[in-house]
């Protein structure tokens, strides 16, 4: 728990930096795991990553984020799908949902998109362009994410 609390209050480096060093580090794990059903879950460091990316959300400012910081965050989205803790820190910050579900939108990565699909569905209320971003979700060219995005637009019409 000492290491923990040591990587995440390390005065040395900035919260950037200590992102990208453990996405750095679940990248070198990946390579020597066999990528089948929930193996991401697996990984012992998600503790660090979940802190790190709190202390990000509630210290910094989107605009502020560089590519390499949006990138990982949706990198690192797409590897929590089972317990989708980051995008649900992330959705306690519509404005940065929004701003980064509009990223997603053309992001690799459908374990990334559908979870923006699904999540954007639990702030419609606080944020206007929401509604409009379910519904680029909803003509991806992934029936996954075509389907989670239809599944809010079906709540939100009921």
């Amino acid at each position: 728990m000492d290491e923990l609390y040591f990587k995440i209050h390390d005065n040395s480096k900035d919260i950037y930096t200590k992102i990208d060093e453990q996405v750095d580090e679940f990248w070198k794990w990946s390579k020597n795991e066999k990528q089948v059903k929930e193996w991401e879950a697996n990984y012992e460091s998600w503790t660090l990553i979940y802190s790190l990316i709190s202390k990000l959300i509630e210290t910094t400012e989107y605009k502020d984020w560089d590519r390499k910081t949006v990138n990982n965050l949706l990198y690192l989205i797409g590897r929590d799908n089972e317990c989708e803790e980051i995008i649900v820190q992330v959705a306690s910050k519509p404005s940065i949902l929004c701003s980064l579900a509009e990223e997603a939108l053309n992001y690799h990565d459908n374990d990334t998109r559908w979870q923006f699909a699904h999540h954007l569905g639990t702030i419609t209320d606080k944020e206007p362009r929401t509604l409009e971003l379910i519904i680029k979700f909803s003509e991806d060219y992934v029936e996954y994410v075509r389907r989670r995005a239809y599944a809010v637009l079906d709540i939100l019409n009921n």
